[in-house]
């Protein structure tokens, strides 16, 4: 029998372009890109005041990991935590449920008698007729409790 190697690092990402990811180097030449944009078309100045924190958040979003996760996600949760109210108030919500009590009346128990004279006991037939019985009673039972429940 043939033996299969399992690959131990499944997490770790393929090196392509030198020590960098494919991700890491889409990020860095996409914040390269731009920052050249800025070079070209701003006066300098401008640019250079525009372009750095783009290229060191560039870097921060090809190199950084919190927590073990990459740091666009990180970025994503700050951003939402700070947009999102940070304080939860309990308010009541009006209920529409109804609920009705229900009370059952005890029936009396079936005595069944002994219908043969050798005192053998009860028929089949009565027994399949008090089954048939129960069974019919347990139906309605389920079915008004999935009426009630879909209401």
């Amino acid at each position: 029998m043939a033996q299969v190697k399992v690959p131990k690092y499944l997490t770790i990402e393929d090196k392509v372009v030198g020590p960098l990811t494919l991700r890491q180097f889409a990020e860095l030449a996409g914040v390269a890109t731009v920052a050249f944009i800025f070079w070209m078309v701003l006066p300098k100045p401008i640019a250079v005041i525009l372009a750095i924190p783009l290229i060191l958040l560039g870097v921060a979003l090809a190199f950084i990991r919190v927590n073990e996760q990459p740091f666009q996600s990180f970025l994503f949760a700050a951003i939402r935590f700070y947009i999102n109210p940070q304080q939860y108030v309990w308010q009541r919500v009006e209920s529409k449920v109804t609920f009705e009590l229900e009370t059952k009346t005890k029936e009396k128990p079936v005595l069944v008698q002994p219908s043969d004279s050798r005192g053998g006991g009860v028929t089949r037939s009565r027994i399949r007729e008090l089954a048939e019985r129960l069974e019919l009673e347990q139906d309605t039972q389920e079915d008004e409790f999935i009426r009630r429940r879909d209401y």
